[in-house]
């Protein structure tokens, strides 16, 4: 039993480690690999995994991780449309929960699990969907402030109203006590955690990052556990934690945040629903017409929710397709639900079966047909020019000045806060991710006569410098490292490094000078 534990830790690991790397470089996302590959080890597969409760444990952790970072991402969606998006989610929503009810009581569900597969099919995917807006430059400047917002107000919605109905009991005055004292607990989380954050926030603001990240997690698992005393699943109260938390979490934070969740604990809560998905249900006689119903029922009702939006705020043509196309994806939010939803007992092996099948399938498709509805590309039409990966504060200062100079040149970043303030100063500039061969060419970077490497991680240096010069072997690069360490291994592929070390010495050195000469005048 040791040995399976390891063997099964060990797979884990392996794919945790590789799997996010190799989709990363082929621009798609890992999650729903992560479930195929779950299915395809697990019992119901080849049988070399085995979930166990160490296993489903992380799991868990990685549950709790997926919707407080959620929460964290109101407060760091920026700029909003909130009128329009409350009217579009509104009606997405309203039209989502209505066909997974009807689906749920045509199938024989009791009125209630009934309820929850349309709060399941009300919420979205903020963590896949707006990774597929970013990429398409036409979705992002037009509706980018429209989409997210809309998308965080129906995974409130859903997930609010997901919690209600899990305590819903036969007995109407146990079900309307229970629901009075959810309501007190959120009503005392609403009351309790900002005055929290904000007293934290005044008395270790200068505290490291570490005990910050401490202190949020004390937070979290407090709540939680309260949850769990009161008879609540933590679900309930994970995303309004992480609402009422963002103002306190800074960029920096919430990264670091993001990075503990999304390099582990999260993608071992989508392998652990692999496991313990039974796949060949989902080709059984019997229930592959479930399958193709919930496929059906929830692309029609995205969809058809998305163009009446669309038809309403005047948008049309292929842009009002669009619009109802990138609502349909359902993974993040949607598999958490259905996880507790199925621990509960609400719903049934093939009920999940299906439902994992249709995340996976909205998933992949979804990037594809709106690769085919936009087709163009966006690149720049310039020749000798100066390609500045990294839009942070060395690289603006490099692009003021050879914007001063007059020299055309184009800046890649992949933070649209940075590209949206950029742009307002009037630069070029494209958004995407340095590393990616794709992203590069759309920079120019075949004609470009120098490039600049500021980006701020130190392996996406030396990535984007490899990448460049197999495109671009006359280009000259000039590139900002981290550390001497990095300095030696980026060598090979640029012209100049610099070093933040050396010139913040070599400017001590002249100050120290320059002082000792005006102390030798007096």
């Amino acid at each position: 039993m040791d040995w399976e534990i390891i063997v099964t830790f060990g797979i884990v690991w392996i794919f945790v480690l590789f799997l996010p790397e190799i989709t990363f470089r082929l621009e798609i996302t890992a999650i729903p690999f992560f479930l195929i590959a779950g299915m395809v080890l697990g019992p119901y597969g080849l049988g070399v995994v085995h979930g166990f409760e160490g296993l489903k444990f992380m799991g868990m952790l990685g549950l709790l991780f997926l919707i407080f970072l959620a929460g964290l991402d109101v407060h760091h969606a920026g700029k909003l449309r909130f009128k329009d998006s409350v009217m579009m989610a509104t009606i997405i929503g309203c039209i989502s929960f209505c066909g997974g009810f009807l689906l749920g009581i045509f199938a024989g569900y009791s009125p209630l699990s009934s309820a929850l597969l349309g709060t399941v099919f009300q919420s979205s995917s903020v963590g896949e969907i707006i990774p597929i807006v970013n990429t398409n430059r036409r979705l992002r400047e037009k509706f980018g402030i429209l989409i997210l917002p809309s998308l965080i107000i129906m995974d409130i919605v859903s997930l609010l109203m997901f919690s209600i109905f899990l305590n819903f009991k036969d007995n109407f005055l146990e079900t309307l006590l229970i629901t009075l004292e959810f309501i007190a607990f959120v009503t005392a989380i609403f009351i309790i955690i900002p005055r929290v954050g904000k007293y934290l926030d005044r008395k270790y603001f200068m505290a490291s990052r570490e005990f910050r990240v401490k202190i949020l997690t004390m937070i979290v698992l407090a709540v939680s556990s309260v949850s769990l005393l009161l008879g609540m699943h933590p679900i309930s109260v994970m995303f309004i934690s992480g609402v009422l938390l963002g103002k306190y979490v800074d960029d920096s934070l919430y990264n670091k945040l993001e990075t503990i969740g999304h390099t582990f604990f999260i993608p071992i809560f989508f392998f652990v629903i692999g496991v313990e998905t039974n796949f060949q249900l989902i080709f059984s006689s019997t229930n592959y017409i479930l399958v193709i119903s919930v496929v059906s029922v929830l692309v029609v009702s995205k969809f058809m929710g998305g163009l009446l939006s669309s038809k309403i705020l005047g948008v049309s043509g292929r842009d009002s397709i669009a619009l109802g196309i990138i609502y349909i994806p359902q993974l993040s939010a949607t598999l958490a639900a259905t996880e507790v939803a199925y621990s509960l007992g609400f719903f049934d092996d093939s009920l999940r079966a299906a439902i994992v099948s249709m995340s996976i399938i909205t998933v992949l498709i979804t990037p594809a047909i709106l690769r085919l509805i936009y087709r163009e590309r966006e690149k720049v039409d310039m020749k000798d020019h100066v390609v500045i990966l990294g839009g942070g504060v060395s690289g603006e200062y490099a692009a003021s000045a050879l914007y001063l100079m007059k020299v055309p040149f184009v800046v890649v970043d992949n933070d649209l806060k940075v590209v949206r303030r950029l742009r307002e100063k009037g630069y070029t500039v494209i958004y995407g991710n340095a590393i990616h061969r794709n992203t590069l060419i759309s920079a120019g970077i075949k004609h470009a006569k120098i490039a600049l490497i500021m980006l701020p991680e130190p392996h996406e240096c030396v990535v984007s410098a490899r990448q460049i010069r197999s495109i671009n072997p006359d280009v000259r690069i000039i590139a900002r490292v981290h550390s001497q360490k990095e300095a030696k291994v980026i060598r090979e592929y640029v012209d100049e490094v610099l070093v933040p070390e050396v010139i913040t010495g070599m400017n001590i050195i002249w100050l120290l000078v320059r002082e000792f000469k005006e102390l030798n005048k007096e």
